[in-house]
């Protein structure tokens, strides 16, 4: 469950928060022992991702639709759950740097998963979900069958079925 805090100066009709709002957000729910929402963001940049990292618990991004290399390894330097489910798609190097990240890391917004991505993000130790793609080819499907274990299947949120049938 996330808690609604805004900051003092939050503009809601354009969604643009300052490093300054996202601080405050980021303080205030940590202090109430919640999750971090910033759903609201719709931008990125590297030096709010560093106030943001430092937080332990679960970030939510689920607004954000491109996220750049940059900033998708200071973001796998977070402790705890990381939602950017507004990407539709990622880069290998987005997913190089995903990869790195310890937690659970929640990517159902992807909707098609390249083999280059897949090699990429393959590596991630943690708990990854990629419940949203909607299409795999069929070397992908062998690429990623032959680098994950059931136990690691199930991790990834997918069946091993699901990979033959999609």
């Amino acid at each position: 469950m996330a808690i609604e805090c805004c900051a003092a100066d939050q503009d809601e009709a354009n969604r643009r928060l300052t490093r300054e709002d996202v601080q405050q957000i980021v303080e205030c729910s940590v202090q109430n022992g919640e999750a971090v929402d910033l759903n609201a963001l719709e931008n990125l940049d590297a030096d709010t991702a560093r106030v943001i990292a430092e937080a332990h618990g679960k970030l939510f991004f689920n607004g954000l639709t491109t996220v750049t290399p940059e900033v998708a390894g200071i973001l796998a330097t977070h402790c705890g759950w990381l939602h950017i489910e507004g990407l539709q798609s990622i880069s290998p190097a987005v997913a190089r740097a995903l990869a790195n990240h310890q937690g659970w890391l929640f990517l159902n917004g992807i909707r098609v998963v390249e083999k280059d991505v897949a090699i990429a993000i393959l590596p991630y130790r943690g708990q990854l979900y990629l419940d949203g793609f909607e299409t795999i080819t069929e070397d992908v499907a062998e690429k990623m069958l032959s680098v994950v274990t059931v136990s690691r299947c199930m991790a990834f949120g997918i069946s091993i079925m699901s990979l033959w049938q999609r």
